[in-house]
Order: C-alpha cells, then sequence, then structure tokens
C-alpha cells in the first residue's frame, strides 16, 4: 500500500505519515484516532520490529499514556501487536498475523 507523499518546493519528499494529529473537536474518541495512527504507521512499516515506547508515542501524538496502551491492546487483538514482558511492544510479522488481519 502506497501512503501520500508530497513534494516540498525544496524536492524534499515528505511522508504525510508523518502528519497524523489528534482531532480533539472531532466525534472519534481519541483512543480510536490514536488506534487508527499506529494502525497506519504499523502497515507502512515505520516501526520496523519494535514500536517505541509508550511514553514516546503519547508525547509524540500528545495524549495519555493510558490512550497509547488502550489503543495497542486494540491492535493487539488485532493480531497487529504483541506486549514483550520487559520490552518495548512489537510489531508481529505479516507472516504471523490472522488472515484477516489488517
Amino acid at each position: 500500500m502506497q501512503l501520500p507523499s508530497y513534494t516540498a518546493s525544496d524536492s524534499t519528499t515528505v511522508d504525510l505519515v508523518d502528519r497524523d494529529e489528534i482531532n480533539r473537536e472531532g466525534r472519534l474518541p481519541v483512543f480510536e484516532q490514536v488506534t487508527d495512527i499506529l494502525r497506519r504507521r504499523i502497515q507502512a512499516g515505520r516501526y520496523g520490529e519494535r514500536l517505541p515506547s509508550v511514553r514516546e508515542v503519547a508525547a509524540g501524538l500528545r495524549c495519555s499514556s493510558s490512550t497509547v496502551i488502550k489503543a495497542l491492546r486494540i491492535l493487539q487483538a488485532e493480531g497487529l501487536v504483541s506486549p514483550r514482558h520487559g520490552m518495548a511492544w512489537t510489531v508481529v510479522p505479516r507472516e504471523q498475523r490472522p488472515h484477516d488481519a489488517p
């Protein structure tokens, strides 16, 4: 899946995935927006095998750690991520994901 990008006036290509922001005035709850953002980033291969820490994701998206954890639990149920004891969350390799996983 090719994600949208554009070329800035200085010929720098900017990946629009980096422009994910939480819309606090929209109808979609923040945890669902965070889930969607993380899902898109995982599908784009942005994180590789290991996600940043919950604290780093929360700081980057300007939301609470508990919101990020709720989103990660949803992605875990979808088969996209897996928690590792004593480590950050990891991305489940595509070949190990359920067939109906996004």
